[in-house]
């Protein structure tokens, strides 16, 4: 099981209110014990928590890869319906944010989602369960 998801961010309080803002969730911040970081966690009804984190000027750890790193592709978000995916994928464009494709029926049989971009320009899906694995 997936307990987390972590985002690196420059841009802590917009990714916060992007992520909890539109897909809801218990936020909770969080600043290292070492000071090299602040984290907010977000943790989504079913349990599922987003870390986001914004490392501080000149604090990084011994351990830590230095430069960029090879990210995520996506982070996906289900709603309940057809109707949900084209109601929020059309306020998030309303309130400013890139619309990359859709709503739209999209790949395998049971997909409809939209991808939009979070203030860093990750790849946010909001879909409907396509069934998978029923």
């Amino acid at each position: 099981m997936i307990d987390h998801v972590a985002i690196m961010t420059k841009q802590l309080e917009k990714m916060k209110d992007f992520y909890s803002g539109y897909f809801g969730g218990e936020v909770k911040k969080w600043i290292s014990p070492d000071e090299t970081g602040v984290i907010y966690f977000i943790r989504y009804e079913n349990g599922t928590v987003l870390e986001i984190e914004q490392r501080m000027e000149g604090k990084e750890r011994e351990w830590m890869p230095k430069g960029s790193r090879i990210g995520i592709e996506h982070i996906a978000f289900r709603v309940d319906s057809r109707d949900e995916v084209r109601r929020l994928t059309k306020q998030i464009e309303e309130d400013g944010h890139k619309v990359v494709q859709g709503p739209t029926d999209y790949g395998c049989e049971g997909f409809y989602e939209s991808c939009i971009l979070d203030p860093d320009g990750n790849f946010v899906e909001i879909t409907i369960d396509a069934g998978i694995f029923q």
